[in-house]
Protein backbone atom coordinates (compact mmCIF):
# COMPACT_ATOMS: atom_id res chain seq x y z
CA UNK A 1 0.00 0.00 0.00
CA UNK A 2 0.92 4.12 0.30
CA UNK A 3 2.11 3.16 3.88
CA UNK A 4 4.96 0.82 2.56
CA UNK A 5 5.89 2.55 -0.84
CA UNK A 6 6.23 5.42 2.09
CA UNK A 7 8.49 3.25 3.88
CA UNK A 8 10.36 1.92 1.14
CA UNK A 9 11.34 5.33 -0.23
CA UNK A 10 12.23 6.66 3.38
CA UNK A 11 14.44 3.98 4.20
CA UNK A 12 16.01 4.06 0.48
CA UNK A 13 16.90 8.34 1.04
CA UNK A 14 18.21 7.48 4.18
CA UNK A 15 20.61 4.97 2.65
CA UNK A 16 21.87 7.64 0.26
CA UNK A 17 22.84 9.55 3.07
CA UNK A 18 24.78 6.96 4.95
CA UNK A 19 26.25 6.43 1.35
CA UNK A 20 27.28 10.56 1.14
CA UNK A 21 28.57 10.90 4.55
CA UNK A 22 30.81 7.58 4.47
CA UNK A 23 31.74 8.79 1.23
CA UNK A 24 33.44 12.04 2.67
CA UNK A 25 34.60 10.64 5.58
CA UNK A 26 36.84 7.70 3.78
CA UNK A 27 38.27 10.52 1.99
CA UNK A 28 39.30 12.66 5.47
CA UNK A 29 40.88 9.21 6.15
CA UNK A 30 42.98 8.96 3.42
CA UNK A 31 43.87 12.69 4.10
CA UNK A 32 44.59 12.08 7.73
CA UNK A 33 46.46 9.13 7.75
CA UNK A 34 48.69 10.62 4.79
CA UNK A 35 49.54 13.76 7.45
CA UNK A 36 50.27 12.02 10.07
CA UNK A 37 53.05 9.99 8.50
CA UNK A 38 54.70 12.57 5.90
CA UNK A 39 57.38 14.56 7.36
CA UNK A 40 56.96 17.24 4.78
CA UNK A 41 54.73 19.57 3.54
CA UNK A 42 52.31 22.53 5.18
CA UNK A 43 49.63 19.20 6.26
CA UNK A 44 52.27 17.02 7.90
CA UNK A 45 51.56 16.25 11.47
CA UNK A 46 55.57 16.69 12.11
CA UNK A 47 55.36 20.03 11.25
CA UNK A 48 52.14 21.47 12.41
CA UNK A 49 51.94 19.46 16.05
CA UNK A 50 55.86 18.54 17.02
CA UNK A 51 55.90 17.22 20.62
CA UNK A 52 54.90 19.33 23.06
CA UNK A 53 51.83 21.64 23.28
CA UNK A 54 51.47 21.38 19.90
CA UNK A 55 50.93 17.80 19.24
CA UNK A 56 48.97 17.59 22.62
CA UNK A 57 46.52 20.13 21.10
CA UNK A 58 46.58 18.26 17.69
CA UNK A 59 46.10 14.50 19.63
CA UNK A 60 43.06 16.23 22.18
CA UNK A 61 41.64 18.31 19.34
CA UNK A 62 41.29 14.95 17.20
CA UNK A 63 40.14 12.60 20.13
CA UNK A 64 37.31 15.67 20.95
CA UNK A 65 36.33 15.31 17.00
CA UNK A 66 36.04 12.00 16.68
CA UNK A 67 34.74 10.84 19.95
CA UNK A 68 33.23 13.09 21.81
CA UNK A 69 31.66 16.66 20.22
CA UNK A 70 27.94 16.03 19.01
CA UNK A 71 27.69 12.81 20.35
CA UNK A 72 26.43 10.02 22.82
CA UNK A 73 29.03 8.26 25.26
CA UNK A 74 29.52 5.13 22.14
CA UNK A 75 32.40 6.21 20.32
CA UNK A 76 31.95 4.55 17.31
CA UNK A 77 30.88 7.49 15.12
CA UNK A 78 27.43 6.37 14.56
CA UNK A 79 28.50 3.17 12.62
CA UNK A 80 26.33 0.58 15.36
CA UNK A 81 23.62 2.81 14.50
CA UNK A 82 23.98 2.29 10.56
CA UNK A 83 24.43 -1.34 10.94
CA UNK A 84 21.16 -1.30 13.17
CA UNK A 85 19.48 0.79 10.10
CA UNK A 86 21.13 -1.16 7.74
CA UNK A 87 19.74 -4.55 8.95
CA UNK A 88 15.67 -3.10 9.27
CA UNK A 89 16.23 -1.99 5.70
CA UNK A 90 17.31 -5.53 4.54
CA UNK A 91 14.32 -7.20 5.68
CA UNK A 92 11.85 -3.40 4.06
CA UNK A 93 13.88 -3.43 0.99
CA UNK A 94 14.28 -6.89 0.47
CA UNK A 95 18.21 -6.40 -0.41
CA UNK A 96 20.10 -9.21 1.93
CA UNK A 97 23.51 -8.02 0.72
CA UNK A 98 22.64 -5.16 2.86
CA UNK A 99 23.39 -7.07 5.89
CA UNK A 100 27.11 -7.17 4.43
CA UNK A 101 27.14 -3.51 4.68
CA UNK A 102 25.93 -3.77 8.56
CA UNK A 103 28.49 -6.29 9.06
CA UNK A 104 31.28 -3.67 7.83
CA UNK A 105 29.75 -0.78 9.59
CA UNK A 106 29.62 -3.05 12.68
CA UNK A 107 32.98 -3.80 12.31
CA UNK A 108 34.03 -0.82 11.81
CA UNK A 109 31.98 0.54 15.40
CA UNK A 110 34.84 -1.30 16.87
CA UNK A 111 37.45 0.03 15.48
CA UNK A 112 35.82 3.35 15.85
CA UNK A 113 35.60 2.76 19.57
CA UNK A 114 39.45 1.57 19.79
CA UNK A 115 40.43 4.99 18.33
CA UNK A 116 40.84 6.81 21.35
CA UNK A 117 43.04 4.83 22.65
CA UNK A 118 45.60 4.83 19.86
CA UNK A 119 44.99 9.28 19.78
CA UNK A 120 45.58 9.31 23.63
CA UNK A 121 47.39 5.94 24.80
CA UNK A 122 47.23 5.11 28.31
CA UNK A 123 51.32 4.36 27.72
CA UNK A 124 51.93 7.78 28.82
CA UNK A 125 50.35 9.26 31.62
CA UNK A 126 49.98 12.95 30.69
CA UNK A 127 47.82 11.37 27.54
CA UNK A 128 46.26 8.95 28.66
CA UNK A 129 45.04 10.81 32.07
CA UNK A 130 43.68 13.49 29.63
CA UNK A 131 41.98 11.26 27.99
CA UNK A 132 39.90 9.74 30.40
CA UNK A 133 39.20 12.42 32.22
CA UNK A 134 38.05 13.84 28.51
CA UNK A 135 35.80 10.93 28.45
CA UNK A 136 34.11 11.59 32.05
CA UNK A 137 33.54 15.17 31.33
CA UNK A 138 31.37 13.97 28.50
CA UNK A 139 29.79 11.65 29.83
CA UNK A 140 29.35 13.61 33.08
CA UNK A 141 27.19 16.08 30.79
CA UNK A 142 25.42 13.69 28.53
CA UNK A 143 24.37 11.64 31.78
CA UNK A 144 23.36 14.91 34.51
CA UNK A 145 23.80 18.08 32.18
CA UNK A 146 23.91 21.12 34.86
CA UNK A 147 24.06 19.25 38.12
CA UNK A 148 27.50 18.25 36.77
CA UNK A 149 29.11 21.48 36.67
CA UNK A 150 31.45 21.66 39.50
CA UNK A 151 32.69 18.27 38.75
CA UNK A 152 33.00 19.33 35.03
CA UNK A 153 34.96 22.64 36.27
CA UNK A 154 37.21 20.02 38.75
CA UNK A 155 37.96 18.56 35.09
CA UNK A 156 38.42 20.95 33.17
CA UNK A 157 41.02 22.77 35.86
CA UNK A 158 43.06 19.55 35.51
CA UNK A 159 43.04 19.24 32.01
CA UNK A 160 44.27 22.94 31.93
CA UNK A 161 47.60 21.80 34.03
CA UNK A 162 48.33 18.47 31.83
CA UNK A 163 48.07 21.01 28.92
CA UNK A 164 50.38 23.21 31.03
CA UNK A 165 52.62 20.16 31.89
CA UNK A 166 52.88 19.65 28.22
CA UNK A 167 55.20 22.45 27.98
CA UNK A 168 57.57 21.22 30.04
CA UNK A 169 57.16 17.56 30.01
CA UNK A 170 56.29 16.46 27.14
CA UNK A 171 56.33 12.47 27.06
CA UNK A 172 57.44 11.55 24.12
CA UNK A 173 60.78 12.10 22.46
CA UNK A 174 60.53 13.05 18.19
CA UNK A 175 60.90 9.18 17.41
CA UNK A 176 58.21 8.10 20.03
CA UNK A 177 56.20 10.76 18.54
CA UNK A 178 56.77 9.67 15.23
CA UNK A 179 55.79 5.97 16.03
CA UNK A 180 52.64 6.95 17.46
CA UNK A 181 51.62 9.24 14.30
CA UNK A 182 52.44 6.04 12.37
CA UNK A 183 50.40 3.73 14.91
CA UNK A 184 47.32 6.19 14.60
CA UNK A 185 47.80 6.68 10.67
CA UNK A 186 47.89 2.53 10.44
CA UNK A 187 44.56 2.33 12.47
CA UNK A 188 42.59 5.83 10.54
CA UNK A 189 43.34 2.73 7.64
CA UNK A 190 41.80 0.03 8.93
CA UNK A 191 38.71 2.03 9.39
CA UNK A 192 39.34 3.29 6.08
CA UNK A 193 39.51 -0.18 4.36
CA UNK A 194 36.47 -1.85 6.53
CA UNK A 195 34.22 1.29 5.12
CA UNK A 196 35.72 1.77 1.58
CA UNK A 197 34.47 -2.15 1.48
CA UNK A 198 30.95 -1.19 2.82
CA UNK A 199 30.87 1.46 0.39
CA UNK A 200 31.40 -0.62 -2.68
CA UNK A 201 28.47 -2.60 -1.12
CA UNK A 202 26.33 0.29 -0.73
CA UNK A 203 27.08 1.82 -4.02
CA UNK A 204 25.95 -1.42 -5.74
CA UNK A 205 22.63 -1.98 -3.83
CA UNK A 206 21.83 1.13 -4.74
CA UNK A 207 21.74 1.06 -8.13
CA UNK A 208 19.40 -1.74 -8.38
CA UNK A 209 16.45 -0.42 -6.00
Amino acid sequence: GSYSRKRFIQHVFAIQLIFSCIIKTVYSHRLLAKSLVETKGRSSWSKQFPPGVPMYAGLTSAFNFSAIFGKGVDADADRGLYAQFLREAAVILEKPTLNEVARSFEKSAALWCALPAHLLPDRTDLLGKSRRLMERRHRAYIERGPNALEEMRAMNAELKRLREAATTDFPLTDAEAASLREEIAAHVMEIHDVESEAITTLQETLEVL
